[in-house]
């Protein structure tokens, strides 16, 4: 036990002894009147009693005030003690807290110089990352290849300017849309890109166009990256195919050539049917296939009194009616199917821009289109003929597709050669009739277009023909 609070206790028990002589001694003066206690029986006053009893009362009064002031003083002491338990207490938590606060500080501190440390270095990566990205879009676009990238839905993903300068579509309208819809043209097919993503293997192409480019296609499959897809490397090798192929002409007599040619093609049918007619005393016949030849001849001249007109703004819809309608008028196939009896699916938007033009040149390139169509439609047993005009990027689009008789690779390589031969040297013969020079002349020539075929079993054939809004 603590000796204090024992200490404490005796004075408290003292106290009450004090209180208890306090008491006794003033009994007889509560017994009494205070005056008789202090007189002897005679009167006379006791002063000695009265001076004991003043001296005990003063003594005992002295010992209660200095015990009073003992135990104030202690209370005091104590509570000074407890004070001063309380405030190191609290000096202690505050140098804890304080401590607490320094380290936490310190943590912060370092943890603020890590993540700017760590921003540093993103900065810097991101930097880094940045300028390669710049580089490597600067070489793709310098590139002298066309790069074309494709995910697994046909959408473009990359465009060089390359390409842009060949399809004549920019990449800010070619990324993110189906490549056959921007660019219809292109000799690849759907097939041949699901193959490679199928079969994760490259696929290489050989396309030619007479006048303007020869490529060589491959199509690379990516195999290793996060979304499959793959990329079109299209090579020009236009010197190279023009230097094995001597007998390549781009001149415009050449084409004229062909174009007496085809004429004189398109006359004979008529006529030699008119003799089998004659022949046969179907006069009315033989009058009708006379209408036609007539007919052909009278565009002929028609043709040639208009070529080298002015350039004028031409309606392509109006342009692609009065098409059809010689067409009817002209063709036919040598087993006897009239143009007229093909069935015609025409898709016209509402609007169209005028493309700048002459206007008979170009009628010529649709009649040689047609004429075409008619010959590959003559073994076919439900012949059909489908025409659509759109405008995309800029740019008229015609559109020409049926089924028939499909193009070879090497037709549709030489389709637009006037002539050709094989790369060992051997000459080939060329039927004028079926070439289509003049009418691609004119188009990329004259008129800064495009004119392309795509042909297989499954799609048939398609002609792409592209003109230049301004």
């Amino acid at each position: 036990m603590d000796t204090r609070f024992l200490f404490r206790s005796s004075l408290k028990e003292t106290s009450k002894a004090i209180f208890s002589l306090l008491a006794i001694a003033a009994a007889p003066l509560a017994a009494a009147s205070p005056l008789q206690v202090f007189r002897y029986a005679d009167g006379s006053t006791n002063w000695q009693y009265v001076s004991n009893t003043s001296g005990s009362l003063l003594i005992i009064a002295l010992s209660y005030v200095v015990i009073r002031l003992f135990l104030s003083r202690s209370e005091s002491r104590r509570y000074s003690h407890q004070l001063e338990k309380i405030r190191n207490e609290l000096e202690e938590r505050v140098q804890q807290r304080t401590a607490t606060l320094d380290e936490f500080n310190q943590l912060l501190k370092e943890s603020n110089l890590a993540l700017e440390s760590e921003a540093s270095e993103h900065k810097q990566t991101a930097q880094q990352l940045q300028q390669s990205e710049h580089y490597l879009s600067n070489v793709l676009s310098s590139m002298p290849l066309i790069l074309i990238g494709l995910d697994q839905k046909g959408q473009i993903t990359q465009w060089n300017r390359r390409a842009a300068e060949i399809s004549g579509i920019s990449a800010e309208h070619a990324v993110g849309n189906n490549l056959w819809e921007v660019y219809p043209a292109i000799t690849v097919q759907p097939g041949q890109v699901n193959q490679a993503l199928t079969q994760s293997k490259t696929v290489t192409i050989k396309h030619s166009q007479r006048g303007q480019y020869h490529f060589d296609i491959t199509i690379y499959p990516l195999t290793n990256s996060g979304e499959p897809g793959v990329v079109l490397l299209i090579d020009d090798v236009t010197d190279r195919i023009l230097a094995e192929n001597s007998l390549v002409q781009r001149d415009k007599m050449s084409s004229m050539g062909e174009l007496a040619a085809v004429m004189a093609r398109d006359l004979n049918t008529p006529l030699a049917a008119v003799a089998e007619a004659l022949a046969n005393n179907d006069s009315a016949k033989a009058a009708n296939r006379n209408q036609q030849a007539q007919s052909i001849i009278a565009n002929l001249v028609s043709f040639s009194q208009q070529r080298g007109g002015e350039i004028a703004a031409i309606d392509l819809i109006d342009l692609t009616e009065a098409a059809l309608s010689h067409a009817s008028k002209l063709f036919s196939a040598a087993n006897g199917l009239l143009f007229s009896e093909i069935e015609l699916e025409k898709i016209y938007p509402q609007q169209l821009p005028a493309v700048p033009g002459y206007r008979p040149e170009l009628e010529q390139v649709l009649l040689s289109l047609l004429r075409h169509a008619c010959t590959a439609l003559a073994e076919a047993e439900n012949p059909k003929l489908r025409i659509e005009l759109r405008e995309r990027s800029g740019d008229a689009w015609i559109s020409i597709q049926f089924h028939g008789t499909a193009l070879s690779d090497q037709q549709q390589r030489y389709l637009f050669e006037p002539a050709y031969r094989e790369a060992g040297g051997k000459s080939e013969p060329v039927d004028a009739s079926q070439r289509l020079s003049f009418a691609h002349f004119i188009v990329c020539e004259q008129h800064r277009g495009n004119l392309a075929v795509t042909s297989d079993s499954e799609h048939g054939t398609t002609f792409h023909l592209r003109l230049p809004v301004a």
